[in-house]
């Protein structure tokens, strides 16, 4: 159970950096200085924000995000922990060996498509590269190395929480 829900938060983390990756493409973008960028968001132009005021709504924003979706992640896990806790109670003593089987079927599959995604993901950002010019090529791998530590980060916490979960529990195996 354990190995599932590592998996399953490798994938959820995996899937956030994918969705990151339009962020990394748009900051190597260049943007006239008189024109608010996207990423200045649509209130810096509909309320004329001073740039402190735009540094004091990112802080905001950024820490509510963050925080936001770390603490709903955390309860979908739970939830999805409680979810399978109820099927595995359900199953027979004689069919639990299957029951096994069918989970690692899964979370091999699932670890297939993860290989095959995270290699075509490399491919793109390899293509990305090639079309850059050398000082937006350096800026462009300083980004996936920040969003890479970042990532790695998450899963070392998630991993953490997900033992200490797994330790806690009466009649936990480990």
């Amino acid at each position: 159970m354990t190995r599932l829900l590592l998996i399953i938060g490798f994938a959820f983390s995996f899937g956030a950096g994918v969705l990151l990756s339009p962020r990394l493409m748009h900051a190597t973008q260049a943007t006239p200085a008189s024109q608010p960028s996207r990423r200045d968001g649509w209130l810096t132009s509909e309320l004329n924000l001073t740039p402190q005021q735009q540094e004091q709504m990112k802080k905001i924003w950024s820490e509510t995000a963050h925080r936001g979706s770390r603490e709903q992640e955390d309860r979908r896990r739970e939830i999805r922990k409680d979810r399978d806790d109820a099927i595995a109670a359900l199953i027979q003593p004689q069919d639990k060996e299957k029951f096994e089987l069918a989970l690692k079927t899964y979370a091999d599959q699932q670890s297939a498509m993860d290989k095959e995604w995270r290699a075509s993901f490399e491919r793109a950002e390899e293509k990305t590269k090639q079309i850059l010019n050398g000082e937006q090529r350096k800026k462009y791998e300083e980004m996936l190395k920040n969003r890479e530590a970042e990532r790695a980060s998450r899963e070392r916490d998630q991993g953490r929480r997900v033992e200490d979960r797994a330790t806690s529990r009466p009649g936990s195996d480990k």
